[in-house]
């Protein structure tokens, strides 16, 4: 299976701040109906809305560096990873993963489609080998435990409340 950043995977990156931006505009107009359109009402759905705003901006713009021009490809028939990156490739078979750790938000880690705030649908996948770190993040893969849970491999699942890549040392 091959995988790459494409609209269609950011848009659905996406999704829970669209669906949170349509709550706050049906929020707004139902207080501004019954309450008046007031400048205090603007100014405080407007902090809200920017508080929420921030942290998925930074986490997508963070995920799309991290796999920005890369394909990555499941090869199982050869049980094998494939990354390319402008123009170069490598080659990982499954037995030189040593871990694979996919940081991921609670309501995820739980399994539940709740989520209540827009950047819970975020994820990422620290592949280890013997010898380097590579990434995955859910812009590629939209859902990463499901890929790699049943690849046989040592699969690590971490609950985390932010989850933007941390730096390795």
């Amino acid at each position: 299976m091959e995988y790459r950043i494409t609209s269609k995977n950011q848009i659905s990156a996406f999704r829970g701040l669209i669906a949170f931006t349509i709550f706050l505009i049906i929020g707004v107009w139902l207080v501004g109906i019954s309450k008046g359109f007031k400048t205090d009402l603007f100014v405080f759905f407007g902090i809200f809305y920017i508080v929420n705003l921030i942290p998925v901006l930074f986490i997508h713009f963070q995920y799309y560096i991290a796999n920005k021009n890369m394909i990555f490809t499941i090869e199982l028939d050869k049980k094998q990873f494939l990354f390319k990156t402008n123009g170069l490739s490598k080659t990982i078979n499954f037995s030189e993963v040593q871990k694979v750790d996919i940081y991921m938000i609670p309501s995820m880690y739980r399994g539940s489609n709740f989520k209540m705030l827009p950047f819970e649908d975020y994820h990422y996948a620290i592949l280890q080998t013997h010898n380097e770190i590579l990434m995955v993040t859910s812009l590629l893969v939209k859902n990463l435990v499901k890929e790699f849970k049943n690849l046989g491999i040592n699969m690590e699942r971490h609950q985390c409340f932010y989850p933007y890549i941390k730096p390795r040392d």
